[in-house]
């Protein structure tokens, strides 16, 4: 899914002048003020301190009135003139500062960081891939009259149906053999929390059962505090009656945003899963969630489940905190990273893999998993996950977009746990976000079978690629007239694509006339 803007910062501006720093505060010190409080400068706007006077100034005033709270500096890009300066703060402009008050924190102006990287152009694999020119698309389904689109399609053989996960409405629809034109069928508005983001609300199910007429499934969604929330329900197909059974995750947002959830859910045996974490970050990652071992945030996740529903650990890495941990500092400018870092504490259970943005629309297979990882807007990639392998596995991110550095320099010992992509191309030419992925499985093709294929967001163009990576082709398809959402199987494995406007395409792949 592709990654919205995020929220513009809101600074509230009681007052605009232009002066220097020592007569600003006299603006605001001029006014008598009681023993043990003062007023806080004007940090809201106009750029008058540059971080080292804010701060001496600010420590200055909190020892004059014997206070007791802490001084924070988040790094933000602002106005261009501002770098390295003040541009706002938590608090309003002239706000008492007293005995109540625990903490002031400082937004420093940061330099952009599209422009900071050791690499002069960006890595692109583009130029290897295999045009088989246009394929073409048949409509497999169509939700436009719910105005509603779809982010999941799980074919449950227990009941031969077709659940498809609504992600505008919050509904699960259904269809069959036999009802072909898909109904709703469960209703998740009272559990789903949204805001005007796209990226929030239901995301995706997995079946797990079906008994006394009873659907088991697992869920993703963002709850109502707008935390990504994996969860056991069940629905009775005889009364309407949906349930919680039980909650087993839950990743809060820790960066003040409302995206990167990610949240597919895919099953890779009888008793185990595997769910994906975006980095749950601000834009350019300035607290490092995807190295933490302390969050889910910017992982892969893989757990067990037995049938009272109760999670117990997959055979995973371990990931040791002391290893995988943010730097902050210089290891990206200054202004890039919150300084100084929270550090992991522990290691939290079931990490498969980290140090991804959004890893949206993984797919599995026997004994791999293809990851595709929406880049910030400089690299869009594929990785493969061995899960055989119990090594530690380091995806880049937020140091790296494939092989293009937003680091200085290599710190960190993670680094030599990272695993680089098998395919990555740069997001030039229009050109924006990967949209996985689905491998394709059906009999009728068998030259496709292990192909993992995924869609460009904006060129609407389809990649086709092995799981070594040698292989990439590329098509695109006439039929496909909005932005891909997400990409996945029919119960034949056939390959099919959800776009925004809430059509369900099937690709016609013999239409290319080969197979490989």
């Amino acid at each position: 899914m592709k990654l919205s803007m995020p929220k513009v910062i809101t600074v509230f501006f009681l007052f605009f002048i232009s002066c220097s720093p020592t007569q600003a505060n006299d603006l605001v010190t001029s006014e008598s003020t009681e023993k043990g409080e003062f007023n806080l400068p004007p940090y809201n706007g106009q750029c008058f301190y540059s971080e080292e006077e804010a701060l001496s100034e600010l420590e200055k005033l909190k020892g004059e009135s014997n206070l007791d709270f802490d001084i924070k500096v988040i790094y933000k890009t602002g106005p261009v003139d501002c770098v390295g300066r003040v541009w706002g703060s938590n608090l309003a402009q002239g706000a008492k500062i007293d005995k109540d008050t625990n903490s002031v924190d400082l937004i420093v102006g940061k330099e952009d960081l599209n422009n900071l990287s050791r690499e002069k152009q960006l890595p692109s694999e583009y130029g290897r891939t295999i045009d088989l020119g246009p394929v073409k698309a048949s409509l497999f389904k169509d939700f436009t009259m719910y105005g509603d689109y779809i982010t999941d399609i799980d074919y449950f053989s227990e009941i031969e149906s077709y659940l498809y996960v609504g992600h505008q409405k919050s509904i699960i629809y259904i269809s069959s053999e036999d009802s072909p034109d898909p109904l709703p069928l469960i209703d998740l508005t009272r559990y789903v929390g949204t805001t005007e983001n796209w990226e929030t609300g239901l995301i995706s199910i997995d079946p797990i059962k079906f008994e006394d007429n009873k659907i088991y499934f697992l869920a993703s969604y963002t709850d109502k505090d707008i935390s990504l929330s994996i969860s056991v329900f069940d629905f009775d197909l005889e009364t309407g009656l949906i349930d919680k059974e039980e909650e087993l995750f839950l990743s809060p947002q820790n960066g003040g945003e409302d995206i990167h959830h990610c949240g597919n859910i895919e099953r890779i045996n009888s008793n185990t899963w595997i769910f994906c974490v975006g980095d749950q970050d601000t834009l350019y990652a300035l607290n490092e969630n995807s190295l933490r071992t302390d969050l889910y945030s910017g992982k892969l996740v893989m757990f067990s489940m037995d049938d009272d529903f109760n999670v117990y650990p997959a055979i995973t890495p371990t990931y040791n905190p002391e290893i995988f941990t943010p730097v902050g500092g210089d290891v990206r400018p200054k202004a890039v990273l919150a300084s100084p870092p929270i550090r992991s504490s522990f290691e939290i259970e079931h990490i498969l893999a980290l140090g991804f943005r959004n890893p949206w629309g993984f797919a599995v297979d026997d004994d791999y998993i293809f990851v595709p990882d929406v880049g910030h807007n400089k690299v869009e990639e594929v990785n493969l996950i061995d899960l055989n392998s119990l090594e530690p596995k380091f995806f880049g991110w937020p140091h790296k977009e494939g092989d293009f550095y937003y680091a200085r320099d290599e710190e960190g010992s993670f680094w030599d746990y990272e695993v680089s992509p098998i395919y990555q191309h740069s997001a030039e030419e229009d050109r924006c976000a990967n949209i996985g992925g689905a491998i394709h499985e059906s009999d009728s093709l068998p030259g496709w079978n292990g192909y993992f294929f995924f869609l460009d967001q904006c060129t609407y163009e389809i990649f086709i690629i092995n799981k070594t990576g040698e292989t990439v082709f590329r098509s695109i398809s006439d039929s496909i007239e909005s932005p891909p959402v997400v990409v996945k199987n029919d119960n034949f494995g056939n390959i099919l694509i959800s776009t925004y406007t809430g059509e369900i395409l099937m690709l016609e792949l013999d239409s290319l006339n080969l197979s490989p």
